[in-house]
């Protein structure tokens, strides 16, 4: 009796084990356009890294390194290759480095640090890709803010998988975009978990389909800090419908490149498909297999919301007590404006914006509704602008 009851608690046992290690592993993370993890840097530094899918192991911002103190001990100078049109010259780190992301650690083989906070302002202090995640199907629930990594297959039921085309550590999914002129644009579109947008079209895709001549209601727009390359030129627009697998996204905005070089002028794909796209769905990616596994989520059918204030901006809030200008669309009411790349916006409707997040920023100059009051600053100067909120598409 004694025996089989000794062997029923083992079987309970085991089966309880067995529950728990089919948990998968839950990590908070940020969502404000971009994926944000966190990190941990040789086991003392606490960093906010962006997740990448276009990126490959570990790159940190400059300033971010210099404030750890971390010594170099081997490093060399290397060209940073990306969105725009000239690639910098930046240092990377030789030196082996820890990567701690909840559980898993991870080591880079080489760590680049460029001035990625000019870029996307002061949310992220690094950028990793997604190595770390190859032995788990990634659930990335935008929503709710969490990334789950499963090891049992059982919670996919009900998701449509889809194949992805994986070239250089890259993933690449089929699509297509018809135009507000009813021209149809299939293509491969790499997944990029770093790019806030819908989707991006490169150089080579726009003139194989003269968009320029083609698409009607289209804005000019460039931003001196869009990528790793600098400055950022091209269109945007209001396309009829994409279609990613049997789904259909209704009147999505979509932005094509004029670059002459650079990651957004390269021939051998159609574009970049970020965020503003997938979260729309309930999204799990198998990196191992290359598979992407995709379900309505709630806001599916939600509108895509065009350009409003006319410019685009990055936060300097911490560090520089100011919002700078980046970029604007040509012929906007900030345009018209005179607003310049380089202002710095210190007051938004009299309220200064050191009390503002991120979250507040994106929803004031994001979203339509009553006319706003910037006070801007410009070398010595201060400005007063008002502007509508009103989109642009």
């Amino acid at each position: 009796m004694r025996f089989f009851l000794l062997a029923y608690c083992i079987l309970i046992s085991m089966f309880v084990f067995a529950q728990e290690t089919m948990k998968p592993l839950e990590l908070t993370i940020d969502y404000q356009g971009r994926v944000i993890v966190m990190a941990k840097i040789n086991d003392q530094f606490a960093a906010r890294l962006i997740l990448d899918t276009g990126a490959d192991g570990l790159l940190l911002d400059e300033d971010f390194f210099n404030s750890t103190g971390i010594l170099i001990n081997r490093s060399q100078q290397s060209l940073l290759p990306g969105a725009g049109s000239t690639p910098k010259r930046i240092t990377v780190v030789l030196d082996r480095m820890k990567v701690r992301v909840d559980s898993m650690v991870y080591y880079p083989p080489y760590v680049p640090l460029m001035q990625l906070r000019a870029i996307v302002g002061e949310n992220a202090d690094g950028i990793i890709g997604p190595s770390f995640l190859r032995d788990y199907l990634t659930e990335i629930d935008f929503e709710n803010k969490k990334m789950r990594l499963h090891t049992d297959r059982k919670f996919l039921e009900g998701y449509d998988s889809l194949k992805l085309e994986v070239r250089n550590n890259r993933y690449y999914l089929p699509a297509s975009v018809l135009t507000n002129g009813n021209l149809e644009i299939k293509g491969s579109f790499q997944i990029d978990l770093g790019s806030s947008g819908a989707i991006h079209m490169t150089s080579p895709t726009a003139k194989q389909y003269s968009l320029e001549t083609g698409v009607s209601n289209k804005i000019k727009f460039f931003n001196e800090s869009g990528g790793a390359g600098g400055r950022i030129e091209g269109y945007e627009f209001r396309a009829k419908e994409l279609k990613i697998g049997k789904y259909v996204l209704n009147a999505p905005c979509i932005d094509w490149s004029t670059d002459t070089s650079g990651a957004l002028a390269r021939s051998t794909y159609s574009g970049l498909l970020g965020n503003e796209i997938l979260e729309r769905f309930s999204t799990v990616i198998d990196f191992k297999n290359a598979v992407l596994f995709i379900k309505p989520a709630k806001n599916y059918g939600s509108k895509f919301t065009g350009p409003i204030a006319g410019f685009s901006y990055i936060s300097k809030i911490n560090t520089e007590k100011t919002v700078i200008v980046t970029g604007l669309y040509e012929k906007s009411p900030a345009d018209k404006a005179g607003v310049k790349p380089g202002d710095r916006i210190i007051f938004i409707d009299g309220k200064s914006v050191l009390n503002m997040t991120e979250k507040d920023l994106k929803t004031i100059l994001g979203d339509e509704g009553n006319d706003i009051e910037l006070t801007l600053k410009r070398e010595n100067e201060q400005l007063k602008i008002k502007l509508p909120r009103k989109e642009l598409l």
